[in-house]
C-alpha cells in the first residue's frame, strides 16, 4: 500500500473510546485489496487510533471522511445518553 494515514482521536475516557471502537470496527471496508483499516485504543491516553493504509489517495480520502463521519456520530451519541 503506497498511503498511509495514523489518526488519534481523544475521548474524555479509554472506555468511551472503546466504545467508539467497537461501534465503529464492524463498518468492514469494501475493498481490502485497495484499502487496510485498523482500530486500537491507547487506554493511557483515552485515544481511539485508526490507521489506513490505501492504494490511492481517493481511496484514503473517501475512507477517512467516512470514518469520521462515523466518529461524530458516535460522539454525539454517547454525548446525548451521558450520566450528567
Amino acid at each position: 500500500m503506497d498511503h498511509t494515514l495514523t489518526l488519534r482521536i481523544p475521548f474524555p475516557s479509554a472506555a468511551q473510546a472503546d466504545i467508539a471502537r467497537r461501534a465503529i470496527e464492524p463498518n468492514r471496508e469494501p475493498r481490502k485489496d485497495l484499502l487496510v483499516r485498523e482500530l486500537a485504543v491507547d487506554a493511557d491516553a483515552s485515544t481511539l487510533e485508526a490507521r489506513f493504509r490505501a492504494r490511492n489517495v481517493k481511496t484514503l480520502r473517501v475512507s477517512v471522511n467516512s470514518f469520521l463521519e462515523s466518529v461524530v456520530l458516535v460522539s454525539r451519541t454517547m454525548s446525548a445518553f451521558a450520566d450528567d
